[in-house]
């Protein structure tokens, strides 16, 4: 908003300025006249001000609601501000013409755009563009995302490393597949329950806390939340499709809702607070399981998921190994800082290219694989 400090002109009759030789007209009534003067003087300029700086943001809103073309956005670059100046600077480098329509005929072509590490703040010039399919605008500086609510046509949206906290606005791409948001500081996730074509959604470092929005994404295959401020898990127990789940550095202490998702190939827990592994007996299609830094004793019930291939169970309190023995594809297993006292049981898994087992109370330093190089002490 711009201020005019221009101070309507106050009509002041003569009188108001004579002193007369009568006593009463004082020096301090003149004073007491000049004042008065001067705050109605004031009292009109702040007026002013206001009115103007009023009328100022309307003509501004006013202005970008008439730019619905990108050629409009670029005609008037001179008049923008310096966000969305720079926003039309960078399309154009992308449209490689400095020429407005042979730029918008260019960039409204276009079904994917990435636009990566460009500083980019104010996506509004952006809103032109309704034919992109795919969209990458990972690492700017975007704070802003209602004018991506007009590019329906999205099946893939990155927004990772930015500066978002609504995603309410994206509650219209119902046509999105792939949505990334890792890095940036959502909390509220309302604004999702909408996108039901949902595959792959990315959560990573940001302030979740309430999944309940996501139990109605039931297409979702990929679901990342490391990171976030997680404690329940039961709105994710609906989400059948699921293969992959990150959970990685939450406050999770029970994963029994975990149980139903029986589609699951890759799991990770790691940094939690779990204890009891039993729901996660059901699993049998995971390949691989992280569930290190956690505060787990018995591995009795990971016994059942014969297609595990890489196990991360280091940082644990486990003493007993012996159930481990079933899990005979595993190539990777990682038990270091536990306080496992014997490995021979794990004489079974024939298949290991890394048992690590540094850091543990062991009672006999043989490999109990071969080759013993196979093994960390």
């Amino acid at each position: 908003m711009r201020i005019h400090y221009a101070i309507a002109p106050v009509q002041l009759s003569r009188q108001q300025f004579v002193v007369s030789n009568s006593p009463r007209w004082s020096s301090i009534m003149l004073k007491q006249r000049l004042n008065e003067n001067l705050r109605s003087a004031l009292s009109i300029c702040l007026l002013s001000v206001s009115l103007f700086g009023s009328l100022s943001d309307r003509a501004t809103a006013q202005t970008s609601n008439e730019l619905t073309r990108f050629s409009d956005w670029c005609q008037q670059k001179a008049t923008l501000n310096p966000e969305a100046r720079h926003t039309v600077n960078v399309l154009l480098k992308e449209a490689k013409t400095q020429d407005c329509k042979k730029a918008e005929t260019t960039l409204t072509g276009l079904t994917e755009l990435f636009l990566t590490s460009d500083q980019i703040k104010d996506l509004q010039p952006l809103a032109t563009l309704t034919n992109l399919k795919k969209l990458d605008l990972t690492n700017n500086q975007i704070t802003d995302v209602q004018p991506l609510s007009a590019l329906t046509n999205l099946r893939s949206l990155s927004l990772a490393v930015n500066q978002i906290t609504d995603v309410q606005p994206l509650s219209t791409l119902t046509n999105l597949q792939s949505l990334d948001l890792i890095g940036n500081q959502v909390s509220n996730l309302t604004g999702l329950s909408n996108l039901k074509n949902l595959e792959t959604l990315g959560l990573d470092r940001n302030q979740v806390h309430d999944l309940k929005p996501l139990a109605t994404l039931t297409t979702l295959k990929e679901l990342s939340l490391s990171d976030n401020q997680i404690a329940d898990l039961q709105p994710l127990s609906t989400l059948r499709n699921l293969d992959a789940l990150v959970l990685s550095s939450n406050r999770i202490i029970s994963v029994q809702p975990l149980s139903a998702l029986t589609n699951l190939k890759l799991l990770w827990l790691s940094k939690n607070q779990v204890s009891d592994a039993t729901p996660l007996s059901t699993l049998t299609n995971l390949t691989f399981l992280a569930l290190d830094h956690n505060q787990i004793v018995e591995v009795q019930p990971l016994s059942t998921l014969t297609k595990l291939d890489m196990l991360f169970l280091h940082n644990n309190q486990i003493t007993n190994v012996a159930p481990l023995a079933t899990l005979t594809k595993l190539g990777m297993l990682f038990l270091n800082g536990n306080r496992i006292e014997q490995v021979q049981p794990l004489a079974a898994l024939k298949h290991l290219q890394a048992l690590i087992l540094v850091d543990n109370s062991l009672r006999d330093r043989t490999c109990p694989v071969q080759p013993a190089s196979v093994c960390a002490f």
